[in-house]
């Protein structure tokens, strides 16, 4: 059976694939291994055999099981817990005692080397770039071996074998909402919210309120269960008090109203040490450099675009991708209007522009003059001449239809009875762009700060060229920090001191506000990455920093406790949005219910969506390579979807996949827009083709609602998707193949049954503290 897991793709991992030592290699092993260490542990362990034998079975095991996934997350391989739990409680106690450091780290090097890439270089870079973070966490902590192995090797299919993290038991405040009570609710709830689901088992959720003297009742929900079968996964829901209804409407055509065009860019993964022609089958995190030896036959040779292999992004595949859409997605790069003027009188001359469609190919415009005075023609008009051979103004004109729209103005006749003018608009109909991060590639080992900074301001600057007037909201990915994967919590102090990103939020911060030059993004930017920006009248965007909660991100165990204090932000802008009656999108490079993140932070964040289910209106998200969404179901009623994790597709190739870019429509600037996602489109290169004939085509993957059949495209749809999918599987091979952004080499390996349901499971199960929706396949 292929296994084709949900969003697990993030590194490809050499593993030697013979299924012995040899004994020359296992003579070195013991030489350089464990007879260095075994009388250093002498006093950690009564039997210091046990030493060797946990980290025999765990190399072992890696040894002689393929996987093209991560190092990182050991995902789509069942690793063996026990081993992992010993070599944990080892390296927490020689961590914590008075030991050198230099055996250890030379013994993990040649672990590394036998067993995971063979190539020195990578794994001294690797593990010496990480060390003092390890050491520090593993000193300053309470980690026990259990939650150490339960966060790093767990991941959406094998959180089960090593257990789920458990830290301590926290929740997010949530200020009691003005409406939308339950009014068992509005009299027992102590903080305004309920405490959390305490206990999940056999797919049932016991839900815990407390009274106001922290007396703890259980709510009942016999009316919830039908009592004709116990075992129905169907529930009533709960009803709410002045619960305002939200409706998921039709609108392929928006019903003729406005509509938003929005660029959403992610996981760009920039390799500026790309070349054509090398080895794209190499030992090491990633290939296609001069540096990764010679390929063996001319399939593994890096392309011109790109490479199915362990490659990242070439700089030519990144102009090639934002010079299309800037060229192919502005309806009215080019388009004019000429326009006739029938006054008598220049004393009333004056300009006003009015459209008439809504279809920007059509676009109409009239002009009329009625002021009186030629130097105060109009707010929008400005005429630098007074010579009426020469005289000419510029309008620069902002309607909720067209981002920016500017047109030049000349005269061209002394006749005033044939005084005319043309006009020529040279904007584009993309309202925004959103980059979600990752613009470093995954050179994990020669990472620094020196050549991020460089990597994220070229990229920066890549994108600005090609979209130099449409605003850009970014966020930072979990690639852009040094070393990899390390957000320490901001708020301790002395973290703070050894410890910090500040170079990476200014960098990223300035960046930001360079791309909106008219708006001043919130100062949290520079404490956390995160920021809160007013977009329009009504619509807001906070981009938060949720690599705070990544399984990868070791300070977790440091502190699990709303790391950096982002939920708690996120909170405080939700509430001054709901007061200023603001729909809010937020966007992120990890999705919150993604298997990277924590599951108690997920399940924090499922609280706050469930509170703020009215004004959030969109989440959209990168890091999973792949294209997929995330449902998230209403903590008090587990059954009533209410909100989209949109987690878009990568725009690199790596690994295994097309690049591809994924375009927005979001309802738009009118009397009752709700902000919500209208629909949606992908558009994808082919990398087979484009290599083989040097002409890249970006051909569109799929729409939405058509290609889907969705109606709309509300938590409700997905939901009903979700069930497609699972009962029809020649559906669900249709959607694998949006899903892998048709991809050559995934789809020849395919999708079974059993993976169409581990892909639908994604969709409904990314809160691990509800009851499962899923069941095993018999």
């Amino acid at each position: 059976m292929i296994k084709s897991y949900y969003c697990q793709v993030k590194a490809y991992v050499y593993v030697v694939p013979d299924s012995d030592l040899t004994a020359a290699e296992n003579d070195l092993l013991h030489v350089q291994v464990y007879a260095p260490l075994v009388p250093v542990l002498h006093p950690l362990y009564n039997d210091t055999s046990d030493v060797p034998g946990h980290l025999r079975t765990m190399i072992t095991y890696l040894r002689t099981r393929q996987t093209y996934n991560t190092a990182r997350t050991f995902s789509n391989i069942e690793p063996q817990c026990s081993a992992c739990r010993g070599i944990a409680k080892f390296a927490i106690k020689y961590a914590r005692g008075d030991f050198p450091i230099s055996p250890l780290i030379s013994s993990l090097e040649t672990i590394c080397y036998y067993f995971v890439y063979r190539n020195k270089h990578v794994c001294s870079g690797i593990i010496n770039r990480e060390k003092d973070v390890v050491l520090y966490v593993l000193r300053h902590s309470s980690v026990t071996p259990q939650q150490l192995c339960s966060l790093i090797m767990s991941s959406n299919l094998i959180s089960a074998h090593c257990g789920t993290y458990r830290g301590p038991r926290w929740t997010v405040h949530l200020p009691l909402p003005a409406e939308n009570l339950l009014s068992y609710e509005a009299k027992n709830l102590i903080n305004g919210y309920p405490d959390r689901f305490d206990r999940v088992a056999e797919g049932r959720a016991s839900e815990v309120f407390h009274d106001k003297n922290g007396t703890a009742i259980p709510l009942s929900r016999s009316d919830r269960i039908y009592s004709g079968d116990p075992l129905s996964k169907q529930r009533y829901s709960i009803t709410y008090i002045n619960t305002p209804t939200i409706i998921y409407r039709d609108r392929l055509f928006n019903d003729a109203l406005p509509y938003l065009k929005v660029l959403h860019l992610t996981d760009i993964h920039f390799d500026p040490k790309y070349r054509r022609g090398a080895n794209a089958d190499c030992e090491a995190p990633i290939c296609c450099r001069e540096d990764s030896g010679p390929a063996r036959n001319r399939w593994q040779r890096a392309g011109k675009y790109g490479n199915y292999g362990k490659c990242d992004s070439p700089r030519v595949l990144i102009e090639h991708m934002l010079h299309h859409i800037s060229e192919h997605h502005s309806d009215i790069n080019q388009f004019s209007c000429y326009v006739r003027f029938v006054t008598q009188d220049i004393n009333q001359l004056s300009c006003y522009i009015h459209f008439v469609t809504q279809d920007i190919n059509k676009l109409s415009c009239y002009i009329h003059f009625a002021t009186q005075d030629i130097n105060k023609l109009s707010c929008y008009i400005h005429f630098v001449t007074q010579d009426i051979n020469k005289l000419s103004c510029y309008i620069h004109f902002i309607t909720q239809d067209i981002n920016k729209l500017s047109c030049y103005i000349h005269f061209v006749t002394q006749d005033i009875n044939q005084l005319s003018c043309y006009i020529h608009f040279v904007t584009q109909d993309i309202d925004y762009v959103m980059y979600t991060g990752d613009s470093v590639a995954h050179d994990l080992w020669k990472i620094n700060k020196r050549d991020n900074s460089r990597v994220i301001s070229r990229v920066g600057d890549m994108i600005r060229y090609h979209f130099p007037n449409i605003p850009i909201y970014g966020a930072v990915g979990n690639h852009e920090i040094s070393p990899r994967d390390s957000f320490p919590p901001p708020e301790v102090r002395r973290i703070k001191r050894h410890f910090n990103n500040q170079w990476l939020y200014n960098l990223l911060a300035d960046q930001w506000q360079s791309w909106l030059p008219h708006t001043t993004i919130s100062p949290q930017a520079r404490i956390t990455g995160s920021y809160s920006v007013l977009v329009r009248p009504g619509f807001r965007i906070i981009s938060m920093n949720t690599n705070f909660c990544y399984k990868l991100n070791l300070w977790v165990l440091f502190k699990s406790v709303d790391p950096g204090n982002i939920l708690s932000w996120l909170v405080s802008e939700l509430l001054k949005a709901e007061a200023n009656r603001e729909y809010v999108h937020i966007i992120g490079h990890m999705g919150p219910l993604y298997g990277d993140c924590y599951e108690e932070w997920g399940h924090q964040f499922s609280r706050i969506v469930t509170r703020f289910a009215s004004t959030i209106r969109g989440q959209f998200y990168g890091h999973c390579h792949r294209d997929t969404v995330l449902l998230h179901f209403d903590v008090r009623s587990p059954d009533l979807p209410i909100g989209v994790e949109y987690l878009t597709p990568s725009n690199g190739p790596f690994f295994k996949l097309n690049p591809s870019f994924t375009i927005f429509y979001i309802d738009g600037d009118h009397k009752y827009s709700t902000r919500e996602v209208l629909d949606y489109e992908t558009y994808f290169m082919n990398l087979t083709q484009a290599n083989a004939y040097d002409e890249p085509r970006w051909q569109l993957l799929y729409r939405a609602k058509r290609d889907l059949k969705m109606a709309a495209l509300g938590p409700r749809n997905w939901d009903n998707l979700a069930h497609r999918i699972a009962r029809d599987v020649n559906f669900g091979s249709q959607f694998y193949r949006y899903h892998v952004k048709a991809s050559d080499p995934l789809l020849q390996e395919g999708c079974d049954p059993q993976c169409q349901q581990e892909i639908v499971c994604s969709f409904v199960e990314g809160d691990k503290f509800l009851p499962k929706k899923c069941r095993p396949r018999r």
